[in-house]
């Protein structure tokens, strides 16, 4: 409503208001004591859009009974080449809209969890979905539907030390690769007597069992530190096509990465409430019991893993504030604005070596109503808390 009462006792409209827009211009935070007589100061009970977007409402009247006469969880446009298709999920069955004949027709294998809001972006062909329970799961005008079958960590590692053996504590574990993530680790496997300094002769030989799975591309082995933080990513060792095991030497040479063991398996990708796309790889939130950390996928042809192997990753966004986590994107020039309740921030890859960076930008402004931040020529609005 606005900050003043509006002319002789009128009343806002029933429903839909054009507001004048937010007062202080570009780059800055509009806070309801700075917003003029004509702007918008208080929305209950409301949703925010903007011109050509493209938003469902939830709880609103049924779009039809060909629909299934029930709330729409999901609305979206695909394009991609000569296709230009409107897509509805509903009581959790993807539909796609037949122009020519005037009616919604099912989508094979679109099933999805009834009553969940379902969100979901482009990327490369693809149409990805997300509602934080149902599995990674895309959509292509050639394929159809396809969603990701996980795996299970590798099984049987040993570690034996070979040539000079000492008292050397080393230690190490193992989780499966597919090209969407990787699954938890193993058990770690430690010794004590391996050699004081590694190398061709005195090493370490690590053998597991081969995965036999078709989704399975290679493994990622972490190791060698047995304090501070434990062991970190050391490699990625590719699938071999045959054989019962797959044996690795750790000869030293290798110098073992910051990034810690996953904390979740995503082998069939992450299930997340909310997505967006930056610079041809994934950004996802809402992963429920990681609500405050945001993913990211990888690079190349690894554009759908989520696995540092492949450039894929994540970041913490504020850990432990109490609140909602992450609950808003909005892609903003070369970054996207990532909003919690109470904060609101930026995620990029920095254009010299690539890291994922978050940084904060105020703390007392925050998304309150998920999914409410939209994109507007060259602002981004979003419900307060």
């Amino acid at each position: 409503m606005p900050d003043a009462p509006m002319p002789q006792g009128q009343s806002l409209p029933t429903k839909e208001w054009n507001f004048d827009g937010f007062q202080q211009g570009n780059d800055t935070f509009s806070l309801a004591t700075e917003l003029s007589k004509n702007a918008v100061h208080l929305m209950n009970n409301m949703e925010l859009y903007g011109r050509r977007s493209l938003r469902p409402r939830r709880g609103g009247e049924p779009l039809g009974n060909s629909l299934g006469a029930h709330p729409i969880d999901g609305l979206f446009q695909y394009r991609d080449g000569d296709d230009n298709d409107i897509l509805a999920i509903c009581n959790g069955v993807l539909k796609k809209y037949d122009i020519d004949l005037d009616q919604w027709n099912n989508i094979a294998s679109g099933t999805f969890t009834a009553g969940l809001r379902t969100r979901g972006t482009k990327l490369r062909g693809a149409l990805y979905f997300g509602n934080g329970v149902d599995d990674f799961t895309k959509y292509t005008s050639l394929e159809g539907i396809q969603s990701f079958t996980a795996v299970a960590a590798p099984t049987g590692l040993a570690v034996t030390p070979q040539g000079t053996t000492a008292t050397s504590k080393y230690e190490y574990t193992l989780t499966t690769v597919t090209g969407k993530g990787e699954s938890l680790p193993c058990a770690n496997v430690a010794i004590t007597n391996g050699a004081i300094t590694l190398n061709s002769t005195d090493k370490n030989r690590i053998v597991f069992n081969r995965r036999t799975e078709t989704e399975v591309i290679g493994y990622n082995l972490y190791g060698r530190a047995t304090t501070g933080n434990g062991v970190t990513l050391m490699k990625f060792i590719p699938q071999v096509s045959s054989g019962a095991t797959i044996t690795f030497d750790d000869d030293g040479v290798i110098t073992p990465q910051i990034w810690l063991l996953p904390e979740g398996d995503s082998t069939d990708g992450i299930k997340a409430k909310m997505w967006e796309q930056l610079k041809g790889s994934l950004v996802g939130a809402g992963v429920v019991g990681e609500e405050h950390r945001l993913f990211f996928s990888g690079t190349g042809d690894r554009y759908e893993s989520f696995s540092p192997a492949h450039n894929g990753g994540w970041v913490d966004v504020r850990p432990g504030d109490n609140d909602m986590g992450v609950n808003g994107f909005a892609p903003f020039e070369s970054k996207v604005i990532v909003a919690k309740q109470n904060s609101v921030h930026q995620f990029y890859f920095d254009p010299s070596s690539g890291d994922a960076i978050i940084q904060e930008l105020i703390t007392y402004v925050g998304c309150g109503a998920p999914g409410s931040m939209i994109v507007m020529e060259n602002d981004v609005a979003l419900l307060d808390s």
